[in-house]
């Protein structure tokens, strides 16, 4: 299972609304998350290093992104704005799901909208699909 990065904040936010439904749901190991959760973590951390680590201490590692998967989400973020979608909208998240889905794993999400329309074969695990 990849996360994505909203699902990395929570793990680590026990004041988070979603802290006990993350950690009830996420694996505790084969986990990943992709590089670009990486960089969406670097407000909050002040060298890689530090994030690298805390996604260590999680049981998640880093997973390096592939040209097959950058291609893909170049397609997908080109179908966002012939849709009419926002100009102002960032790569990360079609970066994020075309990694998980030319990974052919789970995502899990707080933020499902941009994968179901865009990647409609990722299977996501979000608070609303979770029957647990």
């Amino acid at each position: 299972m990849m996360v994505d990065t909203n699902i990395v904040i929570d793990l680590v936010t026990p004041d988070s609304p979603w802290f006990e439904w993350a950690v009830r749901t996420v694996p505790k190991d084969g986990l990943a998350a992709s590089v670009v959760v990486v960089g969406e973590l670097a407000p909050h951390s002040a060298n890689v290093a530090e994030v690298v680590d805390m996604l260590g201490s999680l049981g998640i590692a880093v997973a390096e992104l592939d040209a097959v998967a950058a291609f893909r989400a170049g397609r997908a973020l080109t179908a966002y704005r012939a849709a009419g979608g926002s100009r102002t909208k960032l790569l990360g998240d079609f970066l994020i799901g075309a990694h998980a889905e030319t990974r052919k794993v789970p995502l899990a999400t707080r933020d499902p909208k941009p994968y179901r329309r865009y990647f409609p074969e990722l299977v996501l695990i979000t608070p609303e699909t979770d029957n647990g």
